[in-house]
């Protein structure tokens, strides 16, 4: 003959206001689930068995919990230890895992809190700390952002196989911005296919320059340089010219290859001077194909006295030369250059001349 053995049983309303005694068991008429009592808790404790499809509003799992068929989590809560969904060890396969509430995945305290805006999910540690998302190398991995207009309305993406990370928004006029140093905007890039556009909000540093409608050599833009630099005249065979202290700087301005220059000086004084008059660059003048690499400016001169059969003056620029001459047209169609013993006190020069640098 078999014995039965019947529990005390109620309502769930009944069994939440019942204390059993130590080790007693109850049973809810309603979900059919079965509690334990230990003679202190209200309402006792609900076991759970092998694939109950309830639910459970506290409890704690030390141990490794498996969902075969799906897990919902609401509200917040702390899972410790190996969680497994679809039978497998921290993978979702045949299940989707949903939680409704936020999650936090610590493996120690940092001492800092998430920000309000961002905090559905937080990666915490004591120490280094991040998310890896890990794919095939032939394989696209990424970080989508979308909202219900656009469920992909800019991206993060990067695959191995083809060497690209790519940073893009996906709406018609959108742009993107690079802020540093407190928020502010240091780039913006925006524009559609063939109007692009990246405009920096203050100065652009290209320590080995910058290349402009190409790639090729002839299309690098290296050198930028705008400044003014003390001229010294000399004389080619002996004697001195003595420029004016307050009227000797000379304004310059460099761009890659080539260099404009140009000023008005004033001669202080002269001691004898012989030979061709040379005046001082700031860069040393460079060669080309040919005789490509020699420039030929303008000038115009106060107090000097040119050969009377001479038709104009102008800077002369030499490929590898230092220094400039000034070149004299004589009127049979001939040049020479400019001697120093034509200079004296208080004459004047005013030039201008382009050359390539070398």
């Amino acid at each position: 003959m078999t014995t039965e053995v019947l529990l005390r049983e109620g309502t769930t309303a009944e069994n939440d206001a019942f204390t059993g005694a130590a080790g007693e068991l109850s049973y809810d008429t309603q979900t059919t689930q079965v509690r334990i009592h230990d003679g202190v808790t209200l309402g006792g404790a609900i076991i759970a068995t092998l694939g109950d499809p309830g639910s459970w509003t506290t409890g704690s799992f030390s141990g490794l919990l498996t969902a075969l068929d799906g897990l919902a989590v609401t509200g917040t809560g702390l899972v410790s230890g190996d969680f497994a969904v679809g039978g497998s060890v921290g993978a979702v396969s045949a299940a989707t895992l949903y939680a409704t509430g936020k999650g936090k995945f610590s493996t120690g305290s940092s001492g800092a809190t998430a920000q309000g805006n961002a905090d559905e999910i937080v990666a915490e540690g004591s120490g280094e700390a991040g998310i890896s998302i890990l794919t095939p190398d032939a394989n696209q991995g990424g970080l989508y952002f979308g909202s219900p207009t656009e469920n992909i309305g800019a991206a993060i993406k990067w695959k191995h196989s083809t060497g690209q990370a790519i940073f893009e928004t996906n709406k018609v006029g959108a742009t993107q911005e690079l802020r540093a140093d407190d928020q502010v905007t240091n780039l913006t890039l925006s524009g559609a296919s063939g109007s692009e556009s990246a405009v920096f909000a203050g100065t652009v540093t290209a320590t080995d320059g910058i290349y402009l409608g190409g790639t090729g050599a002839e299309n690098l833009l290296s050198e930028f340089e705008e400044d003014t630099y003390t001229a010294v005249m000399t004389c080619a065979t002996s004697g001195t010219i003595t420029l004016d202290a307050a009227k000797n700087e000379v304004a310059f301005s460099r761009v890659g290859e080539y260099v404009t220059l140009g000023g008005r000086l004033e001669v202080a004084s002269v001691s004898s001077p012989v030979g061709a008059v040379r005046l001082s660059l700031p860069f040393t003048v460079g060669t080309g194909v040919d005789l490509s690499a020699f420039a030929i400016g303008a000038a115009s001169l106060s107090g000097v006295t040119l050969p009377a059969n001479a038709i104009s003056v102008a800077p002369y620029a030499a490929a590898g030369s230092t220094v400039l001459n000034f070149i004299v047209t004589i009127d049979a169609g001939s040049w020479a250059i400019l001697d120093s013993a034509v200079f004296g006190a208080a004459d004047q020069i005013m030039f201008s001349i382009r050359y390539k640098v070398a």
